[in-house]
């Protein structure tokens, strides 16, 4: 036993002397979707996107960000919460991800006030290593965070429209005349293709690496459909598809997008279904 833990302590003691130190900074962005609920994104940035994120799009605001701080590559990023901010996930679920040098190392964070009667504030901390009590030792850094004003954005019709050419509106509306049960199976999930890819606008992208897509692979779709979110949706969708084949299901798509913080979309595509 005693060989086998010098074996172990050995390798992770050489994974961290040989990873890479970067210096990033941790910057988190905030979303009221009621009086209730809401949604963070943590960043730790290594270049200079902080302000070309993809929640500048989509109504976040920036609540935090951290004075420069040396992350090694690889390393993985643990994130606690705590004040009258509370994860909506189970509170055993530890909340990490992994940092990448210039990869858009992000987690979103579905929160709820504690207590409405009190400010929708809390403090976020960056730990090195998953603890139940958090050591100082293992602490990256802390941030004070406070909710933005809930505000209403587009409604999903709106966005759509913004997003969606005037011929595929008008085929949009078509099927959403129709009811899925009249649908045979074939045309009832190409519908469903359809409706999500007309939803998915600036997310695509992080559902495809939400699906194991690769850099190479993203940039790819971007470069033969430069001109329109909806078609880098439905060829995202079309290439998941051809890939997974028989093993692509609904089930498995639906949970990517809750992942992403899209549960919007599902909960529509499960009311139509009713």
């Amino acid at each position: 036993p005693r060989t086998a833990e010098a074996v172990n302590f050995s390798t992770l003691l050489y994974k961290e002397l040989t990873a890479i130190p970067y210096m990033g900074k941790f910057v988190v962005y905030a979303k009221m979707n009621d009086m209730r609920e809401g949604r963070l994104r943590c960043y730790c940035m290594t270049d200079d996107k902080v302000d070309k994120t993809l929640e500048q799009h989509e109504n976040f605001s920036e609540v935090a960000r951290s004075r420069d701080i040396e992350v090694l590559e690889g390393m993985p990023l643990f994130v606690e919460l705590s004040g009258n901010l509370v994860p909506l996930k189970k509170a055993t679920q530890q909340r990490s991800f992994n940092f990448q040098a210039f990869r858009e190392n992000r987690l979103a964070i579905p929160v709820k006030v504690r207590d409405t009667g009190r400010e929708a504030c809390g403090s976020l901390s960056f730990l090195r290593k998953a603890m139940k009590y958090e050591d100082s030792q293992h602490i990256l850094c802390h941030l004070n965070v406070s909710m933005p004003p809930c505000t209403k954005g587009l409604g999903s019709e709106e966005r759509r429209r913004t997003l969606t050419p005037l011929a595929l509106r008008e085929r949009y509306s078509t099927l959403s005349e129709s009811t899925w049960g009249s649908l045979s199976g074939t045309d009832r999930a190409d519908m469903k293709m359809a409706v999500i890819s007309e939803h998915l606008g600036l997310s695509w992208a992080e559902l495809a690496r939400e699906l194991h897509f690769g850099v190479d692979e993203i940039n790819r779709i971007r470069v033969e459909k430069p001109n329109s979110l909806l078609e880098q949706s439905a060829a995202l969708l079309n290439l998941w598809v051809t890939r997974e084949d028989k093993d692509a299901n609904m089930e498995t798509l639906y949970a990517a997008l809750r992942n992403i913080d899209r549960s919007e979309i599902v909960n529509m595509m499960e009311r139509s279904e009713e």
